[in-house]
């Protein structure tokens, strides 16, 4: 199965997302094999990488989520998900799919996922 990842970043380390595209089809290399020391600079970019890699994946998502909530408030009445983009689109443009709520959505993502992604692996291991 190969090594045991280590938290976010050593995850990406594993998986050689941090090197050129050449070298991540040649695998890991040994010495990013050992458990790395816990660190303030390495639990700081853990909570980081983990908060941006979801809040960046919920501000993609951001429009089903608007859509979702659109058709609570009106109360499922009829609509289907695509005729409440469509509506949505028309009325507020665009940008009435990915602005109402972003900010809040991307802060909490930060914070919320930043740290149960990126703490997750220190709290199992301690």
């Amino acid at each position: 199965y190969g090594p045991q990842q280590r938290g976010v970043v050593n995850c990406a380390e594993l998986s050689g997302c941090h090197r050129s595209i050449a070298q991540a089809f040649r695998g890991p290399n040994a010495s990013l094999t050992a458990h790395k020391r816990m660190s303030a600079t390495t639990v700081a970019l853990d909570v980081a990488c983990g908060g941006v890699s979801t809040a960046v994946v919920s501000a993609v998502l951001n429009p089903t989520d608007v859509i979702k909530t659109r058709r609570q408030i009106v109360g499922f009445s009829g609509a289907s998900p695509l005729d409440m983009a469509r509506a949505v689109a028309r009325a507020d443009g665009l940008k009435g799919l990915w602005l109402p709520g972003l900010q809040a959505t991307v802060l909490r993502e930060l914070l919320y996922s930043g740290c149960t992604k990126g703490l997750y692996p220190y709290a199992r291991d301690a």
